[in-house]
Order: structure tokens, then C-alpha cells, then sequence
């Protein structure tokens, strides 16, 4: 069902969701536009530029000045997603859509009723409040009886929430009968709930078991997974294996992300040369006649071609979606896209090189994706023995 288009109102260079004629909608289109808007807002600003509208919102509807200021002292942690709705519910989004809880029932893996929006902002705020302002009746000795928790303790328990959201993912890719696995991000709940890196096993960990697993009943030799996953047809086991390996790697491109994008301390920018210093590469190869691109070629780059002169591997190396460009750091290329920078090893090497080097992107990825040989992970660690052939 295409839902009906909604008046956007320019701000800026972007054209912010509005929520005119949302009450003219039907339940299922209030709902992809609702998701729509939320997405767009993750999307296009910080959290840190919206979070004022959570608290002219909190104004608005009645809590007081010393509440509005408590929450301020701990800015957006645990209330992301409730500086999101509070902006939609301030452009006009509808607390409760008069047809979207029947809709909501009608969706596979959904539970229970439908609440206003404004009820689960006011439980997050005051669940924010409740930690922040400890109840009067509760004593200083009490409190001081109680186990202090530490910031690993935190982090790992709000990791633990997000795998809650990771696993309704996964609950949507199973009531969608395991099909179009790639409409179904990890990565998405890990960046919309803030996950802490730090702690990010908590919801890898469960994913790598899982995959494991499937990998196991593609083989077929375990009878008892074999029996537990009869249900299932070829093409979903491979889809359903597809699904995790994106998950996975999303967990591991994430945990790079944040590295790549945390505050650094105010040293001085390395220049490229001063970045490659260490990595371990091979000038020249003479039987073959390769002479290698400098390592600098690698830093900000978004593509490069490596061959393993040891082992006849040749490497493609693909950045990740979201830091868009790798680097190097000592003697590894970091930023790289665990799922898509694979190696494969040459046959015929003199010949096969030549349709990488002498041609095109397009032309060198199709050429690659033509040769007959096993995909393997590349882990991004140079050596003495790699020609970097280029990289762009």
C-alpha cells in the first residue's frame, strides 16, 4: 500500500516530514510514514541538535523547571528515540492514530495494545528521573548497602536492551518468511539506540551462534539440527545465513565506526606518508613484473586491489557504507567492510591480473566476481609479501 504524500516544509538545504493530513491517512499508511519520519531524523540531524525539542515538549505538557533541568544533566543518554517523537509530536504527529492500533494488530510478531506515543515518552523520562532523583523515603544508608555499578555494568546492560531490538529484527525477517534479506538492518538499531562499543558482543555474540548454526544445516551432517530445521526450504536457510552474516558484520563495522568517529584528543593530524610509515608491503615482484602503488594510495581511499604474492590471493578491499573511505593504522587498513573485502586465489595469475590492473572499476569487480575459486575474509593486515596493485 503506497501511503498518501504528506506537505513537507523546507528547512534549510532539507525538507523536513510533516505530519499535515496525517489523520487523512489510513492505519498501515500512518505507519510507514511515521517510521519514515523517525528514520529521516536519525538520518539527517544529531541527536544533540534536537534534543531541545524533548524539552520545550516536557514544558509543555506540565513538568516542572528542577525536572526539565535534571534531565539536561544527562543529556540524550537512554533518550534518544524520546528526542525523536517528542520533534514528531511537536510537528504534528498524531499521539495515537485512530486506525493504527488495528493495524498495529494485524502485523506479524505484535503483541498487546497500541499506546499514545506522549505515555512511553513520559515512562522513559520519568524512568530517567527516577534514577537521577532517588526516592526521598530512601535512606543514605540504603543506598550506601546497595552494589555500586560500574560504567562496564551500564554499558553491557543497555547493550543487553538493544539486543532486544536487534531480535524483533530478526523476528520481522522470520514472520516475512526469510525473504529480502537485505531490508533488514542491524546496523539501524545500533546506531538509533546509541549501542555503547565497548560492550557490543552482548548482541554480536548471539548473532555469530545463530549463524553458526544455520551454517551447520546448510551442511546437513547434524540429524538433530537437521530435524529441528526441516521447516525450512534451501533458499531460506541460504537467506536466513545471508541475514546473519549482514548482522555480524554490521556489529564489527559499528565497533569501527564509533573508533573512527569518537572525539580524539587534540594532537596533530598524521599526513598520509607519516600513517603508512609501518605498514609491511611488497615494492616489486619480478616474476611477475608488479611493481607496487604506494601505501599512501590507501588512506582515504574507497576501493584497492592487493595480491599476496605467497599465497596467489588476490584481495579486494571494499570501505564500509557508513565511514565511506579506509585508512591505515600501524600495519592494518581500518575501515574496511568485513562482509565485502574477500580474496580468492589465482590459478593463472600472470593472465588473471591483467583483468584487474588493465581495466575499469566496473569491469575489474565483474572480472573478479567471475573467478572460479572460494571467497575468503581478509582481516586488513599487510605483510612483506602483498603488492598493492592500485586503490582509488
Amino acid at each position: 500500500m503506497v501511503a498518501k504524500k504528506a506537505t513537507r516544509k523546507p528547512k534549510g538545504a532539507q525538507l523536513d516530514p510533516s505530519f499535515e493530513g496525517a489523520l487523512d491517512m489510513s492505519g498501515a499508511e500512518f505507519h510507514s510514514y511515521r517510521n519514515m519520519a523517525v528514520r529521516y531524523y536519525y538520518e539527517t540531524y544529531k541527536i544533540s541538535d534536537l534534543i531541545k525539542d524533548l524539552y520545550a515538549w516536557m514544558k509543555d505538557i506540565g513538568y516542572k523547571a528542577d525536572q526539565i533541568r535534571d534531565i539536561k544533566t544527562v543529556g540524550a543518554d537512554g533518550l534518544s528515540a524520546s528526542v525523536i517523537y517528542a520533534v514528531c509530536l511537536r510537528k504534528g504527529m498524531p499521539d495515537l492514530h485512530p486506525e493504527h492500533p488495528e493495524y498495529w494488530k494485524s502485523l506479524e510478531g505484535t503483541s498487546g495494545d497500541l499506546r499514545p506515543v506522549s505515555e512511553s515518552l513520559r515512562d522513559n523520562i520519568d524512568n530517567v528521573l527516577s534514577k537521577i532523583r532517588p526516592a526521598v523515603e530512601e535512606t543514605a544508608k540504603e543506598e550506601d548497602k546497595k552494589p555500586q555499578r560500574s560504567v562496564q555494568d551500564y554499558m553491557r546492560e543497555k547493550a543487553g536492551v538493544i539486543g532486544g531490538h536487534v531480535e524483533q529484527v530478526i523476528d520481522d525477517f522470520v514472520a516475512g518468511e526469510y525473504k529480502n534479506p537485505e531490508k533488514f538492518s542491524v546496523m539501524e538499531q545500533l546506531r538509533i539506540h546509541e549501542a555503547p562499543a565497548q560492550a557490543i558482543d552482548v548482541i554480536r555474540n548471539p548473532l555469530q551462534f545463530m549463524l553458526d548454526e544455520m551454517r551447520e544445516v546448510q551442511e546437513g551432517k547434524d540429524a538433530d539440527l537437521k530435524e529441528g530445521y526441516a521447516h525450512l526450504g534451501k533458499i531460506q536457510v541460504r537467506n536466513f545465513i545471508k541475514f546473519l552474516e549482514q548482522g555480524v558484520a554490521d556489529c564489527d563495522n559499528y565497533v569501527q565506526l564509533k573508533k573512527a568517529t569518537r572525539k580524539p584528543r587534540a594532537i596533530k593530524k598524521k599526513t598520509p606518508a607519516q600513517l603508512v610509515k609501518t605498514f609491511k608491503f611488497c615494492k616489486e615482484f619480478a616474476e611477475l613484473k608488479l611493481k607496487s602503488e604506494l601505501p599512501t594510495k590507501l588512506v582515504e581511499a574507497s576501493e584497492a586491489w592487493l595480491y599476496n604474492t605467497k599465497t596467489r590471493k588476490l584481495i579486494h578491499v571494499v570501505a564500509d557504507e557508513y565511514s565511506k573511505v579506509f585508512t591505515v593504522k600501524g600495519s592494518s587498513i581500518v575501515g574496511l567492510d568485513t562482509a565485502k573485502t574477500t580474496m580468492k586465489t589465482l590459478r593463472k595469475p600472470a593472465e588473471q591480473l591483467k583483468l584487474i590492473t588493465g581495466v575499469g572499476k566496473p569491469a575489474a569487480r565483474k572480472n573478479y566476481a567471475d573467478i572460479k575459486a572460494t571467497e575468503v575474509k581478509f582481516n586488513g593486515r599487510g605483510n612483506e609479501h602483498i603488492v598493492i596493485l592500485k586503490a582509488h
